[in-house]
């Protein structure tokens, strides 16, 4: 008679799981940094919009120089995750409109993000809107 061969297979799923999980936690960390540069982007985005209204809205009452300030302190104001001082906020205007755009350095958090931009990717968010009386 022939003997039968028992395998071991107890080690099999230790092995698996130590293959599969840097794969897994390199998802995991690409998942968290895109968002959160997602996150800063619709951020800058909105701010944006909130300075090319608030443009459009005063230009008729206020010069260049007081336009700038208003428009920068409205961009600072509607921010909430970045740090306000930090932004970096431009306002051009055309014949009846204004073009308002703020950029920020966005930190990366895991070596997915540091790996394609560095450390700091340059989030930008740009809005532009007509005059009011235009």
């Amino acid at each position: 008679m022939l003997k039968k061969k028992t395998i071991n297979k107890k080690g099999q799923s230790i092995v698996e799981f130590a293959l599969s999980l840097p794969i897994l936690l390199t998802i995991l960390c690409g998942i968290i940094d895109f968002g959160w540069i997602y996150l800063n982007k619709y951020d800058l985005d909105h701010a944006a919009f909130e300075g090319a209204r608030c443009a459009s809205v005063y230009c008729d009452s206020l010069d260049d120089d007081e336009l700038r300030v208003k428009v920068a302190d409205k961009v600072r104001g509607s921010v909430s995750t970045v740090r306000a001082e930090a932004l970096i906020i431009n306002l051009s205007s055309s014949a009846d409109s204004f073009t308002v755009t703020v950029s920020y350095p966005v930190r990366t958090l895991t070596f997915v993000a540091s790996t394609l931009f560095g450390s700091t990717y340059n989030a930008t968010g740009e809005c532009t809107s007509s005059a009011m009386g235009a």
